[in-house]
Order: C-alpha cells, then structure tokens, then sequence
C-alpha cells in the first residue's frame, strides 16, 4: 500500500507540473529481453552453451559441468565431471550438476551405505570407496571383498585371479561374481568385455545405430558413445552432433560457435545464421558445404594441391588424377582414401595405408588401456606390476 502511494503522488505531482512520463517498457516475452539501444525493443537471448540465456551464462564453467546445453535460455547439463551427478527438475525438466554425497555417489547417484561388506565409507571421485570393511570381508583396491573371494566354492577358485578389468569382485553363493567392471569394459555373462562402437557401456549401446545418421566419425569413450565430426546439416555439440539447418542468431558469436559443419565464414543475417564460404575442397550446395570432388585431367601436382581439402597434407597428379598421399596429424585414409579423423578404433594408417585399432592391443602384453594420440597407438595404463615405458610397451616395474 505504501509504494502505491508513493506512485500515485509521483504521477499527480508530475501531472501538475506539466511534465510527461516516458510509459514503462513492455515486459519481454519468455526467451526475450530488452534491448541495450534504449528503444524499448525485445531481441531474443543467446543459445548457445558458452552464451545462453539473458545475462548472459557459459553453461560450460558452471561447477560439475562437462558437457552442455542451452535449452529456452536456461543451462542444461548432459553430462558432469567426476566428483559431481545429474540431477533433474522435474518441473523444468532441466538438469544440473550436483556435488557427490555418501548418499548419492556417482552417475548412477549411488548410496554407499548399501555397499556389500562395508562398515565406513566414502564417496571419491564418484566412486564409493571402503574405509573399514564388516568382520567377514577384508578390503582389497577401496573395496570390501568377502575373506572367501580367494578360495572360492568347490573346487576353489581364486576369483582375484581368474578374472580380469573388474573393478570389484566377489564370492556369493560358492560362486565368483563380477561387481563391476574398470572404466571402457562393461559387464557382459558376468565376464568384463571391451567396450567397442558396436557395444558401447554398459547399456550396450550401438554408437552406429545412435549417431550413425549425424555423425561423420564417432566412438566409445570412456562407456558412452561420442561423435567426432558431424555430416552436413549437423554441427558439433561438445560430443553430440545436433541438426543445424536454422541456426537462430542475435550476434556473429552465435554462428561462430559451435562452427557449422565445413563452414569457413558465416554470417547472422536477419536472426538466422548462413554460410558465406565453405572450407578448402567444400563448395556451398543450398545452405550447407558439401564435398567438392577432385577435377579430372590434370596435369601438374599443381593444379591437385589448390583443390586438396585441410585434412590432405600431401596430393599428386599420378595419370590425370589426383591422388592423396598423406593426411595432417589426428587423420588417417579411409576405404575411400578420404581422410577421416583418429579414434582409438581406427588410428593412424599402418600396413596398406589402413587405420590400426588401438584396442586390439588390450589383454596382450601387459596392455590395459590405450587411446590414438598423434597417429599413434599410446598405452595409458598397464597390469598390476607393470609400468608404461614411452607409451610403446608394459614392462615390469
């Protein structure tokens, strides 16, 4: 009652004294605000993860976050760092990354008070990790395995050795049982099996069938699928390729990131984004950049290397034709003598030019883990006992 009042005496006592009033702006619909010029005109808010919203909010700095999105102006995480979990409101539908407690530990937002064995716990980089273990379980690599898991069932069996990239492992019923398995393996006929595009985590996830269709190149990393590169029409997303044939825009930095598919300079032209020019070997079909295929005839090398795309380091005219011979680090040929970008699964050109899979190397001496650095197959983590020497082998420690 008191600021009507205020507001009222304000008006009379302006009207008095012939002044008039500017009328308040008109509020800004949902996804809007007003403009900075002063003009009492509403222009839409950014969208894009590192500008989203109005002020403006880097999804991607917010505490926990790994990857992100902007969703209707608001921040919305897909995926968190360790130590921290999604969490959803179920009235935005949004989601947010929460800091891990002993009562919601990890992804799966694990209680691990429920833990088999354990008497104290922890949660540690998103893993519930045993301090003290119950009178019949004795604590072995942060967690609490049963006193029997060395000599179990009839025959015994030494469920610690028999078994392989588990992470937690134990004897129930005179039987072993995998609890889980080390990160890049998933839990398949209770054995721990590398995870590949074809059977990606532990839902088992066919990267092909699930990105196939947007992306160019992808993977299994880490237990989900990534994608690498997208197809024309689709731009990368941190690791998710996302349709992009109208990409709304307030300013040139809402084209500019994340970069459209092969564009080499776009513009924000009346609210939408629009390629202006396509990168080396790309020409602009509509209004996406699509491959430009070598010209035939020619006659110097010349004529090869102004039309070689980025990726393509080396090019020759061998029989009036060009013909790629080399590709810029982090690329490797293709069936098609494309280049195409390194992942763990193909990496690199070995024996006939073709792509090596890193993986294959796992279970063989002493390999743990490798991934596809620089083209080449780098050992990330070796057997117990065993230490990595240059990336190139496990040798005993």
């Amino acid at each position: 009652m008191i600021k009507k009042t205020i507001i009222i005496s304000i008006l009379y006592s302006s009207a008095l004294s012939g002044c008039v009033l500017d009328p308040l702006p008109p509020e800004c619909p949902p996804g809007q605000h007003e403009d900075e010029n002063g003009d009492g005109s509403c222009i839409s808010n950014s969208k894009t993860s590192v500008a989203c919203g109005y002020p403006e909010v880097d999804c991607t700095q917010l505490p926990g976050v790994r990857f992100a999105s902007c969703e209707d102006g608001f921040c919305h995480a897909s995926e968190c760092n360790v130590g921290y979990h999604l969490v959803t409101n179920e009235l935005t539908e949004l989601s947010e990354c929460i800091e891990d407690t002993v009562a919601n530990c990890g992804a799966d937002k694990n209680d691990c008070h429920d833990v088999r064995g354990v008497k104290n716990v922890k949660c540690e980089m998103g893993i519930c990790v045993a301090i003290d273990c119950k009178s019949d379980f004795e604590k072995q690599n942060d967690v609490c395995i049963s006193k029997k898991v060395s000599s179990c069932g009839s025959p015994q069996t030494n469920c610690l050795e028999a078994y392989s990239h588990y992470n937690s492992i134990d004897c129930l019923n005179g039987q072993c049982k995998v609890q889980s398995c080390e990160i890049g393996f998933h839990l398949a006929n209770n054995q721990c099996v590398l995870d590949s595009i074809h059977a990606c985590g532990k839902e088992l996830t066919d990267c092909q069938k699930e990105m196939g269709e947007s992306a160019s190149v992808y993977t299994c990393h880490r237990g989900k699928c990534e994608a690498k590169a997208c197809k024309p029409g689709f731009a990368l997303y941190d690791t998710i390729c996302q349709k992009d044939d109208q990409r709304e825009c307030d300013k040139q930095s809402d084209c500019d990131y994340p970069p459209m598919t092969y564009a080499e300079k776009t513009e924000c032209i009346e609210g939408v984004c629009k390629i202006v020019t396509c990168k080396k070997g790309y020409e602009l079909k509509g209004s996406f950049c699509s491959e430009v295929p070598y010209k035939d005839n020619c006659q110097t090398n010349q004529e090869c290397e102004s039309q070689k795309k980025d990726t393509i380091e080396k090019v020759i005219c061998y029989e009036n034709q060009c013909i790629n011979l080399k590709c810029i680090d982090g690329y490797h040929f293709n069936a098609s003598y494309d280049c195409e970008m390194d992942t763990s699964e193909a990496c690199g050109n070995g024996a006939n030019n073709q792509p090596v899979n890193c993986l294959d190397r796992i279970d063989k001496n002493h390999i743990n883990a490798v991934e596809c650095k620089d083209g080449k197959c780098q050992i990330t983590k070796c057997d117990n006992g065993f230490t990595i020497n240059n990336g190139e082998s496990c040798d005993p420690s």
